[in-house]
This record gives C-alpha cells, sequence and structure tokens, in this order.
C-alpha cells in the first residue's frame, strides 16, 4: 500500500519491518483526528503500522534515523556504565565477605584466649578495611556497613578487653551508624566473656566487664531517636537491656 502526502510518497510495510530496516513505531496523536498529518509526523488511522522511508520521504526520515542513532549511542553508553558498576560491586561484596569471615576469627581468637592470633587477624583487618572503603566507593557504601559493623565490634570488644579507650568512628574510618550498631553488639561479647571470667571464678574480671556493659548501655540509650536516623540501632538498645539484665542476673548467683 502506498501512502501520499503533498505530493510525496511512501509505502506502508507490513507489520515488524521497520524506517531503514531499524525499529521506530509511530503513535497517534491525541490532539489529531485519525488521518490528518501534524508537523513534522504522520497519524495513520493504524496507529500500529510501520512505515519504509523511500527517497522522498526527506526530513521525517532523517529525524527517525537520527533518533534511532541518538537512542542507540545513549543504550552503548549506559551498558557499559552498567557492566562497570556490576564489577565494582562484586569486588565490594567479595571484599565484604572477607572482612566479615575475619571479624568473627579474631572474636573467636579472643574468646579462646589467643590473643596474639587476634591481633594478628585484626592487623590484617585494618588493611582489609581500607580494601573495602576503596571498593565500595560512594555507590555501593550500602554493602559494606554490614562489613564496618563487624569491624566496630571487634575494635571495641578489643580495646575494652585489653583496658584500652574506645576507638571513635573517625579512629576506625566508618559511617557512625555502623560504629553505633558495632558498639551495641559488642555488649553481647562482654556478656560471654563475663560469662567465662565466672566459670574461671575470676570474679574481679566479671565485675570489670559489667562495669563496661552498664557503661555502654547507659551512653546508648541517650540516642532516643527514629530507625529512620540510628537504623538499626533502636532495636539493639532493646537487645543491649536484656543483656545487661541477664548479666545482673549472673554476677548474683
Amino acid at each position: 500500500m502506498r501512502i501520499k502526502f503533498e505530493g510525496v510518497e511512501a509505502e506502508a510495510a507490513p507489520r515488524g519491518t521497520l524506517p531503514l530496516g531499524r525499529p521506530f513505531q509511530i503513535p497517534p496523536s491525541p490532539s489529531e483526528p485519525r488521518g490528518s498529518v501534524p508537523l513534522g509526523f504522520m497519524v495513520l488511522r493504524n496507529p500500529l503500522i510501520f512505515v519504509r522511508e523511500s527517497k522522498e520521504w526527506g526530513g521525517l526520515g532523517l529525524f527517525l534515523e537520527l533518533l534511532h542513532m541518538t537512542l542507540e549511542k545513549t543504550i552503548d553508553a549506559l551498558d557499559k556504565k552498567f557492566a562497570q558498576q556490576e564489577l565494582a560491586q562484586d569486588a565490594a561484596l567479595q571484599q565484604s565477605r572477607l572482612v566479615i569471615r575475619d571479624c568473627a576469627k579474631a572474636i573467636r581468637h579472643l574468646h579462646t584466649g589467643h590473643k596474639d592470633d587476634a591481633h594478628a587477624v585484626v592487623k590484617t583487618l585494618d588493611a582489609d578495611v581500607k580494601k573495602l572503603q576503596k571498593a565500595a566507593g560512594d555507590d555501593f557504601q550500602h554493602i559494606a556497613n554490614s562489613a564496618y559493623q563487624e569491624y566496630a565490634e571487634i575494635k571495641c570488644l578489643m580495646a575494652l578487653l585489653e583496658k584500652d579507650e574506645l576507638p571513635t568512628p573517625s579512629d576506625l574510618g566508618i559511617d557512625p551508624l555502623s560504629y553505633l550498631a558495632g558498639l551495641a553488639d559488642c555488649v553481647g561479647e562482654l556478656r560471654r566473656s563475663l560469662q567465662l571470667a565466672l566459670n574461671d571464678g575470676k570474679k574481679k574480671d566479671a565485675e570489670y566487664l559489667f562495669e563496661k556493659m552498664n557503661y555502654i548501655y547507659d551512653n546508648l540509650m541517650i540516642l532516643k531517636y527514629s530507625s529512620s536516623l540510628v537504623g538499626p540501632l533502636k532495636r539493639k538498645q532493646d537487645m543491649i537491656r536484656s543483656q545487661v539484665e541477664y548479666a545482673r542476673s549472673e554476677m548474683l548467683r
């Protein structure tokens, strides 16, 4: 079928054939009656019809070609961008898992009395967290948050067990919310150390650990804000309260 407009003819192509062999669908214009031709666009009675460019098609054919080329370049650029982001995401995930595993190892060494092994793991952790920060960048910090939380937990636990000052978020190079979540989790590990001290008959060590549990609890409970601001801390505050009360009962036995 031939379509004629202002002396210019174009051949209507079967469905699935396209301008210059490329996809382009001409939609109907809601402001124009069917069968009319608004500025630069053909409105066909069948809104799903495809048109094939002819030599006489002129400006509209050029417009369709340029539109297709622009979209091609856009999609190609986005494809390359997403491919790069996927590689960065995979690197951040792998590094995050490594940090979390090493944090668990360091905590186990502390509870079993292997302090030298714990220090060796933590020394490696310090370097691995820096690698994670680089891998996560600005786009994948959410992937690194769990690892930062575990890192804060082991660093705070080690400081308290060795009777050193607690590190700050700036000292660890992590965000405040991950730091607070890790500090809160540290209370559970302090209770575990307290139980081990009581089993070994080390009453003074247990008293020190209980004091630090209360110290963390009292300070964290000052932060009475919604979860939208403090993240998982609000839920962890309730858990800390239970840990402290259980530890208090264990101390009185």
